[in-house]
């Protein structure tokens, strides 16, 4: 069983929030909610019954409590958001030609003598 003094300073804290005009509660509140709601889901009472006794929103206490298991789960990835120092070099300019042909032939990549080659092929 939960204690009342738990309970209602977590009411005290979320009605202090709410008259604050904050948009959104600090990690700290939704911290202790979630906390707290997740002992009490574990030995049965119902989601309803847990937001209606500390007075908060059912879909804002399963939106604290997931984002909270969420984390608790989240692997680190990794650097994130850290540049690496690069060099930009101008590509090398082969000179290659570029051929167009009757009826949309094209014939590019090759060097000059390879096109010698092929149209002495060709013909």
């Amino acid at each position: 069983m939960t204690e009342p003094n738990e309970v209602e300073e977590l009411r005290q804290l979320i009605s202090q929030w709410r008259g604050s005009g904050a948009r959104f509660a600090t990690e700290a509140l939704r911290e202790r909610v979630a906390v707290h709601a997740a002992m009490r889901l574990k030995t049965g009472v119902s989601r309803r019954a847990v937001a209606d006794e500390i007075g908060l929103n059912e879909g804002t206490l399963v939106w604290w409590v997931q984002r909270r298991e969420k984390v608790k789960t989240k692997k680190p990835r990794g650097k994130r958001g850290v540049f690496q120092r690069v060099q930009v070099v101008a590509a090398e300019r082969k000179s290659e030609l570029v051929a167009y042909g009757p009826r949309g032939l094209r014939i590019e990549g090759l060097s000059v003598d390879d096109v010698a080659v092929l149209v002495a092929k060709l013909t």
